[in-house]
């Protein structure tokens, strides 16, 4: 079961979405077959890697940088457990730097069906009072 619409034309429409597409941080969702169902421009402008190429394509089928910071804990972030690393260098199709990461299970009625995986470039703590 898919937790968001695929479509790559996927548009902020509802006031949460619009969060979701101006967060300083990329924001990947993916479904119970760990399928990409929700990529954000920042997500896009990180990774190099569109939404319309991501959405609906599995983990590990690309070769992609949130299949390197991730891949190694969804197993984990799908038994529950909330992964956090800080400070982890990255080199995506267009960028690198270095940045926070967070996994964390989405559970409807008792399970997890999904699972947020977030990337904060430390260039957006610069300057923040």
């Amino acid at each position: 079961m898919s937790l968001v619409h695929t479509l790559p034309s996927w548009r902020p429409s509802g006031l949460a979405d619009l969060v979701i597409a101006n967060l300083p941080d990329g924001i990947a969702v993916i479904d119970d077959a760990t399928r990409y169902t929700l990529w954000n421009p920042q997500m896009a402008a990180l990774t190099g890697e569109s939404a319309a190429d991501m959405l609906g394509t599995a983990v590990g089928q690309r070769t992609c940088l949130v299949d390197g910071l991730f891949g190694g804990v969804l197993p984990a972030t799908f038994r529950g457990e909330k992964i956090a690393h800080r400070d982890v260098s990255y080199t995506g199709r267009k960028t690198h730097g270095r940045c926070d990461t967070l996994a964390w299970p989405l559970w409807r009625d008792g399970q997890v069906v999904g699972a947020l995986l977030l990337v904060r470039p430390l260039s957006v703590y610069a300057g923040a009072g």
